[in-house]
């Protein structure tokens, strides 16, 4: 039999609550319910990510470990591309390729096994001074998408000459700044969305100030960076539905393994915070996976309410080749009973760059309380989040809902859940690393516009 084609669709920024699928009210993804719905494909209703941001949780999707092991937690660090989910295929007779709108993903090796790699981010850059002001100039008036389109039109190019593939899509349309074509805002935001727009990008491009308490955000600004944030959500659905129809079109449908994934999700207020960083809240690791399946005679189960980790795509697609994956679990042996007390485990640890962003921002506030580090082991039902000695036990009252529980009273669980995390630690192997020289120019300018910089 063939071996299947690989295609896996990341969506940055997309928290699980914001879909029909997961409960949500609006429709913001006829696409993806659609997917979730038709034959050979399984919804997640409990899929995890390892950590709250783009690299490190990027990192475990393409080695199978969580941060804890390839210790990717901020820029500088690199890890053997070998190890590798690209350079393990290619290995295995596969043409690989990345098109990515998010530089981060350019760092730390984890996109440098990809035979051909497609940074959108960089064709999409202006070239000159008074090209980049226009190109803010459309940005702000809503008359450019966040590189979708393009995403999906290098990829066409590249799978049409193509056999036996594996390919890795990035979108970034729910990420900072939230902004979708205007034909995307009217269903969810009444009036004009520069005010939204323009607010935004001082909270998010100057961080070190919101979180100096210098720049607060009110209930209805707030409001409004959800209702935007929905509109780039259907935005990004719409060209989804063009690349299944195409995938369909060509005949590679059938013969596609088809993972849709987020990398983490997003805050609008949680926890005093915004974006995605300082905690390990549910808002941040419940995210949404969606697997459709190469037609064979096998078959799985429509959905699937264990709680999984995003680690386990690494060998997820290794099951699917025939590869041995040692270092994760394949979805595929989840069967149809819920296992409600499988565990799964994220970490943080604050970047170095990000406090030295705001520190330079603020020079008179001190940050330190910021520079956290911190672990998690969660089921279904449960949560216990580590800062250093200090522990909080959660229960999971619904999609990204949790309500902190006294230890006293649920001691078994805090008993059970500990012990989880110490096996962890003694069982840890540390990926090797080696340093990465500084960044890029054209990579330096896409993350200040996303307000990392």
């Amino acid at each position: 039999m063939k071996q299947p084609n690989i295609l896996l669709v990341s969506l940055d920024s997309l928290r699980a609550d914001h879909l029909g699928i997961y409960g949500h009210s609006r429709t913001t993804s006829p696409n993806l319910e659609q997917l979730s719905t038709q034959g050979q494909t399984t919804l997640f209703k409990n899929a995890y990510a390892t950590t709250t941001w783009t690299l490190p949780s990027h990192a475990s999707v393409f080695t199978g470990r969580e941060p804890a092991e390839h210790r990717i937690f901020d820029k500088g660090s690199k890890i053997d591309p070998n190890q590798t989910l690209p350079q393990i295929l290619s290995g295995r007779g596969y043409q690989t390729a990345a098109f990515i709108n998010n530089g981060w993903l350019t760092q730390a090796g984890i996109t440098d096994g990809f035979s051909s790699r497609f940074d959108i981010f960089e064709m999409e850059m202006p070239s000159n001074r008074v090209t980049k002001q226009l190109n803010r100039v459309k940005i702000v008036l809503s008359l450019k998408d966040n590189g979708a389109q393009t995403t999906i039109s290098q990829f066409k190019n590249w799978m049409d000459s193509t056999n036996d593939w594996f390919s890795f899509l990035h979108f970034n349309e729910p990420h900072y700044l939230y902004n979708p074509p205007r034909s995307f805002q009217k269903p969810y935001l009444s009036g004009s969305a520069i005010p939204s727009i323009l607010k935004q990008r001082r909270v998010f491009t100057k961080q070190g100030d919101f979180y100096a308490d210098n720049t607060s955000v009110s209930e209805s600004e707030m409001n409004t960076f959800t209702d935007l944030y929905d509109g780039e959500i259907h935005y990004m659905d719409e060209q989804l539905g063009k690349l299944f129809e195409y995938l369909k079109k060509t005949g590679e449908w059938n013969n596609t393994l088809l993972i849709v994934f987020a990398d983490h999700g997003e805050l609008f207020g949680e926890r005093g915070l915004v974006g995605h960083h300082f905690c390990l809240d549910n808002a941040l690791l419940h995210v949404p996976l969606i697997i459709k399946w190469p037609v064979t005679s096998s078959s799985y189960p429509s959905v699937i309410e264990s709680a999984v980790s995003l680690k386990h795509i690494f060998g997820t697609v290794l099951e699917a080749v025939g590869c041995d994956h040692p270092r994760s679990k394949a979805l595929q042996q989840y069967d149809q009973e819920s296992e409600r007390d499988t565990c799964v485990f994220a970490d943080y640890r604050t970047p170095t760059s990000l406090l030295n962003q705001y520190r330079e921002q603020v020079t008179e506030f001190d940050f330190s309380k910021y520079d956290l580090s911190l672990q998690a082991v969660q089921t279904q039902d449960y949560k216990l989040i580590a800062d250093g000695d200090d522990k909080l036990l959660y229960e999971i009252t619904g999609a990204n809902q949790e309500e902190k529980i006294p230890r006293e009273d649920n001691e078994e669980i805090y008993i059970r859940l500990q012990e989880e995390l110490d096996n962890r630690s003694q069982n840890l192997s540390p990926m090797d690393q080696e340093d990465q020289k500084d960044l890029n120019p054209n990579v330096r300018d896409n993350l200040e516009k996303m307000g990392y910089l």
